[in-house]
């Protein structure tokens, strides 16, 4: 079974907006090594997956999303990515259906494409992996709210003090 309720405020977003939880978040989120600054795709990754890489990392690392612990991790994320494009494109070209017809050249059923099949089970994969592996703010929020809850929670500062201990 997954996760109930609605996904935790990404700890940056709740920084910015000035919010008490966001401090008390940082207190206990993961912070794994920062990625250096010059940091070279897998080399084992395709041309491909490794323009990808690139244009990624441009968007993660400076906002502090991409660390050495996710360096696997968005390397797979790559090389899906280049896989799903590729099926993407050819179902644009194409569609994403075949009719099936019998001998008389009646419509039988219509069809789904490989391809098209491809690209839905690729998104999931895609969406996993950010999920699975905090490659999304929501993602980290989550794992600071795991860490959270196994231990002692500090003292609320601001009106939080007062307005969240009902009941």
């Amino acid at each position: 079974m997954g996760k109930r309720g609605p996904k935790p405020v990404p700890t940056k977003v709740l920084e910015i907006r000035g919010s008490w939880r966001g401090k008390q978040r940082a207190r206990v989120e993961p912070r794994p090594s920062a990625m250096p600054e010059r940091f070279e795709a897998p080399e084992w990754l395709s041309p491909e997956a490794k323009k990808v890489w690139v244009r990624v990392i441009r968007y993660l690392r400076p906002i502090g999303l991409m660390t050495k612990a996710d360096v696997n991790a968005m390397a797979r994320y790559c090389a899906l990515f280049v896989r799903w494009r590729a099926n993407q494109e050819f179902v644009e070209h194409y569609g994403e259906t075949y009719t099936v017809k019998d001998k008389a050249d009646k419509v039988m059923a219509i069809r789904l494409l490989p391809q098209a099949y491809l690209v839905i089970t690729l998104s999931r994969e895609l969406l996993q992996l950010e999920r699975e592996f905090g490659m999304t703010p929501s993602a980290r929020a989550s794992i600071a709210d795991l860490m959270q809850s196994g231990s002692e929670q500090p003292e609320p500062e601001g009106k939080g003090r007062f307005f969240d201990h009902a009941g």
